[in-house]
């Protein structure tokens, strides 16, 4: 008998080392916080919120984002990023003006409609100006440059799966109200970031909800968030433009 009869042979594998997808990372830094499209400047309704007393402490805070914020995800932005992703893939750019209208008139506080338009633009601006360097990029005449529907066209010239799109969109959706709340109400940072962790567990449902919105279904009712910002409009001293 082999001296070596009794030992048990162990077959190793080399890890698969994995797929490089070169869309990742320009998707990142589209989302990213230090992305430059103005997103700071804006609380998208917040601090109308505190100053009517609705959102008052880490409880009042995580209930308007999983309320009012996360059905506006799933009822007015994804599904608009999504129809202008196809709209754009398929070269439609009578659609997306018609998704550019849309977005602009879901949103009933100007307010709040200026701050999608501006961030929107200022998101378009990057894509020209920094991705055209190793992207074709189309040549677009949006009448409101509403954000979502730039993000959804973003996304085609990526090349990113618009699932990823649509997470990434909304995790910087509620990660931009969160980063205002810091401002706004005495929390921090490990609040914030166990709030956002929270709002992340729900990214599955928005998406899979955003996905049965027809374009005749497209809109929100969130009278608290909008009379708040309609106040909001008028108010003597404010720390953000929305």
């Amino acid at each position: 008998m082999s001296p070596d009869s009794n030992m048990t042979t162990v077959t190793s594998s080399a890890p698969l080392t994995p797929r490089f997808e070169p869309w990742l990372a320009p998707l990142l830094q589209c989302n990213d916080s230090a992305y430059p499209v103005g997103g700071f400047a804006h609380s998208f309704g917040l601090e109308g919120m505190v100053q009517t007393g609705s959102v008052h402490d880490r409880g009042s805070l995580l209930a308007c984002l999983l309320g009012p914020v996360k059905h506006g995800l799933s009822h007015i932005d994804l599904p608009i990023l999504l129809h202008a992703n196809t709209a754009a893939a398929e070269n439609d750019a009578g659609q997306l003006v018609q998704l550019d209208y849309l977005s602009a008139a879901c949103r009933a506080p100007s307010e709040l409609c200026d701050a999608a338009t501006r961030v929107g633009r200022q998101r378009l601006e990057m894509l020209q100006s920094v991705w055209s360097l190793h992207f074709d990029i189309p040549k677009l005449e949006l009448p409101c440059q509403q954000a979502p529907v730039v993000a959804g066209i973003e996304a085609h010239v990526l090349g990113a799966p618009i699932d990823h799109a649509m997470v990434a969109y909304a995790n910087g959706a509620f990660a931009a109200v969160l980063s205002a709340a810091i401002k706004l109400l005495r929390l921090g940072q490990t609040a914030i970031q166990q709030m956002l962790m929270e709002c992340g567990q729900t990214l599955e449902s928005i998406l899979a909800t955003a996905r049965t919105i027809g374009l005749d279904e497209v809109g929100s009712f969130a009278p608290l968030l909008d009379t708040s910002s309609m106040r909001h409009e008028r108010c003597a001293a404010r720390l953000f433009i929305s």
